[in-house]
């Protein structure tokens, strides 16, 4: 399948990136249109490149991305998105803000990866800990 409208449109993203600067850019998934497609892979990595330095880029795993068949995911399909594009969930933090990144498929479909599954749910349990934990010193945002 062809990909070049895919990179026409994330190289103009790259490029309203490099000229706002923003703090980091977060790509909601279906990064490519098929799981684990080498040349796909290689194609957003190569204008994810083009990125200032200095601005981080992030990415959250689709359909597209961590599932076969753009399916259900399964433990093949999740370690080679992770080899791909990094971890499938994970927590930032940016100035006051913190982002929790879930791996939606597994969370609407973990049935063939029940592992991958309980060891989000047990880190999200834990992230969520940790971040009320973090913030509780914070004063109120309507500053009570």
């Amino acid at each position: 399948a062809h990909f070049r409208e895919e990179t026409r449109r994330f190289e103009a993203a790259v490029a309203m990136a490099g000229a706002a600067r923003p703090r980091f850019v977060i790509v909601c998934g279906d990064m490519v249109n098929a799981a684990g497609d080498p040349a796909q892979v290689a194609e957003v990595k190569r204008v994810a490149a083009g990125l200032p330095v200095g601005v981080p880029l992030r990415f959250v795993a689709g359909n597209h991305d961590a599932c076969p068949d753009n399916e259900v995911p399964d433990p093949e399909s999740l370690a080679r998105y992770r080899a791909d594009f990094g971890p499938d969930y994970y927590a930032f933090r940016e100035d006051q803000a913190h982002f929790l990144v879930l791996n939606a498929c597994l969370l609407q479909h973990p049935e063939r990866a029940p592992e991958d599954h309980d060891r989000q749910m047990a880190w999200l349990e834990g992230a969520l800990r940790d971040a009320a934990s973090n913030f509780s010193g914070a004063s109120h945002p309507t500053g009570r």
